[in-house]
């Protein structure tokens, strides 16, 4: 199998295109379903349903 090996500049690309990826998804994160559409707890909330609505 033969290596792949990258110049500089396309290590530098990479680098940038996955800081761009990381940052778009935290904006989708935290802005959007966050913010937006104020879904906080959307999976954390399941485990534990149970308890809060019948423990009274």
């Amino acid at each position: 199998m033969e290596r792949i090996t990258l110049s500089h500049g396309q290590r530098s690309r990479l680098a940038g295109c996955f800081a761009l990826g990381v940052s778009i998804g935290g904006f989708f994160d935290g802005i959007l379903l966050h913010q937006v559409l104020q879904w906080h707890h959307l999976l954390s909330g399941i485990g534990d349903r149970g308890l809060t609505y019948g423990s009274r």
